[in-house]
């Protein structure tokens, strides 16, 4: 069994939120924190080791606004609680959050306890030795109010607008990745079906549904008009034809047809202007007409 290493190196990475001070055994990576003095960051003190250089590479993708696919090896040196909170906090995906509290209930649930304190988990969550990679930054209070950051209440929010800009333009990325290409979409809302909202009703008059497991702009199920079928389905296959992109909301539909159904910018338009009426729409098809 490989002994832990007790050598503290440092390193330095100057991030556009400031300064950030890295550490390491020399294998992986223990620390990571945005430095509490204004300046640039001081000379390194340690070797570039291949952990500090995996590490600055995974910031440079990160405050580039891409999703990093790599996480640099690290090691958690806390607490068995501290631990645990910093195990749930790398299962919150990139652009979402959590609340103190709903950590809090995760913890008792496994504790076989009534509950516990949304206190104890944000103490924890401050002790939290690896910012950003770690991220507590995605753990807001009730209501999703910005509280309790260590680099600051404004690092935090920038943190999060990062992420939601990066999140909002990899999905629309995989919207457009899938123009031609045949799918399987399972309808929710057939033809005839009556979608009653508070101040008005929502009448189908094509099949509506959804892409399971590929995220659409607002998170949830990529949802797709299915045009050239006039009876009620439950699913279909069908190849998609174009989108439409909503300028003032974050989600983008897909419009998809059977193989070989051919339909022009102005008849999607007219066939989705049911729904889409209310927002500020253009057509994009799969041969760019």
């Amino acid at each position: 069994m490989k002994m832990k290493d007790d050598r503290r190196l440092i390193n330095y990475y100057s991030s556009p939120l400031g300064a950030v001070t890295l550490e390491s055994d020399g294998d992986v990576l223990t620390g990571l924190k945005f430095e509490e003095r204004d300046g640039p960051p001081r000379p390194d003190e340690s070797p570039e080791f291949p952990v500090f250089a995996q590490t600055k590479r995974w910031l440079e993708v990160y405050f580039s606004g891409e999703i990093p696919d790599f996480t640099p090896p690290l090691r958690i040196d806390s607490t068995p609680f501290c631990k645990r909170v910093c195990e749930i906090l790398l299962t919150i995906p990139y652009g979402g959050t959590e609340t103190y509290g709903a950590i809090a209930e995760t913890i008792a649930k496994e504790r076989g306890i009534p509950r516990m304190a949304a206190q104890a988990v944000g103490g924890a969550v401050h002790r939290n030795p690896i910012s950003i990679i770690v991220p507590c930054h995605r753990v807001v209070g009730a209501g999703g109010a910005l509280v309790g950051y260590g680099g600051g209440l404004g690092r935090k929010s920038a943190l999060l607008e990062i992420e939601k800009k990066g999140t909002y333009a990899h999905r629309k990325a995989l919207v457009r990745s899938y123009l031609g290409k045949r799918v399987h979409i399972g309808i929710d809302r057939p033809v005839g079906y009556v979608h009653k909202k508070e101040k008005y009703t929502l009448n189908y008059p094509i099949n509506y549904g959804y892409i399971t497991g590929i995220k659409g702009g607002d998170g949830e199920d990529l949802d797709v008009y299915l045009l050239g079928v006039s009876e009620p389905l439950d699913e279909a296959d069908c190849r998609v034809i174009g989108i439409v992109h909503r300028k003032n909301d974050v989600e983008d539909k897909l419009v998809a047809a059977p193989d070989g159904a051919v339909f022009t910018k102005d008849e999607i338009a007219a066939a989705v202007d049911f729904q889409e009426k209310w927002y500020n729409t253009e057509i994009e098809t799969a041969d760019g007409e």
